[in-house]
């Protein structure tokens, strides 16, 4: 999993840029509880503020006394199209059974000004009614994990175990994060990707610079990119985008982090259906 606190880590660690840069950065974390604001399936929240716990990495890195106040707003829009290897109308994408096509994350409309994006695509079919590691009927919705514990690690509960969602679309995931950003205001170097969430599930996030004042943004267009192929056999399959504090998403979802760092700016989205069809 990754959140905005660990893209501010890991440009710190690349660059060693100084105590004030890491606290600015910071500030665009949140933890993966579910606190903090409820967002309905449109995406389209209240405002809130949430003061960050220090203790618990919301606050100043190393326990500080200051806390951060998160607000949540909604604005600018995102959704998913098919780059290359196939077509779009309106909601409905078409592909070639057995092709690949490129899947994108477009800005539709941007907030005034950002410095982090983060994208989350889901594209797995989730049944809670399935059987979760043989435990029967149900056992995807139960809220626990049913499987065994090798090693300290379990496969996952519910939306996380691959026995609970149909994948049929194949992911071929590029050598770097960044190679499948396309944000022309992206430092490369603050690209991460999150592959281990669950089945079906890929999340994107990255900053416009390594040391404050970031550069800011207002860029439009393709954002990122997935390569895909589509099965020999015709199938439709659902592809969302989930937002910001999504429950399944947490702080890992779709977002714009405006420059004051303390406001994550949710984007109205739209979901496809990508049809593979028989050629």
């Amino acid at each position: 999993m990754f959140d905005l606190r660990y893209l501010a880590t890991r440009a710190f660690a690349l660059m060693l840029i100084a105590f004030a840069a890491v606290v600015f950065l910071a500030a665009c974390g949140g933890s993966d509880d579910d606190s903090g604001t409820e967002l309905n399936g449109s995406g389209q929240g209240e405002p809130q503020e949430r003061n960050g716990d220090p203790g618990q990495g919301d606050g100043v890195p190393g326990g500080g006394q200051t806390p951060i106040s998160e607000t949540i707003i909604d604005g600018g829009e995102m959704k998913l199209t098919v780059v290359e290897g196939g077509s779009c109308t309106g909601a409905d994408c078409f592909v070639e059974a057995g092709a690949t096509f490129t899947l994108g994350v477009e800005v539709v409309e941007a907030p005034p000004s950002y410095v982090l994006l983060q994208t989350f695509v889901d594209f797995g079919v989730y049944d809670p009614e399935a059987s979760e590691d043989d435990a029967g009927d149900g056992t995807c919705g139960d809220g626990i994990e049913n499987g065994p514990v090798v090693d300290g690690q379990t496969d996952g509960a519910d939306r996380a175990d691959e026995d609970c969602v149909t994948v049929a679309l194949t992911y071929v995931p590029a050598t770097e994060a960044a190679d499948e950003f396309f944000w022309a205001d992206l430092e490369p170097a603050t690209a991460v990707r999150a592959l281990s969430m669950g089945p079906g599930l890929v999340g994107h996030g990255g900053i416009s610079g390594l040391i404050p004042p970031l550069p800011e943004s207002t860029a439009t267009g393709i954002m990122t990119q997935l390569e895909m192929s589509c099965p020999a056999d015709a199938v439709d399959v659902p592809i969302s985008l989930l937002i910001y504090r999504d429950p399944l998403a947490s702080t890992s979802g779709s977002a714009f982090v405006a420059p004051d760092a303390g406001t994550k700016i949710v984007p109205a989205i739209t979901p496809i259906t990508l049809h593979c069809e028989a050629p």
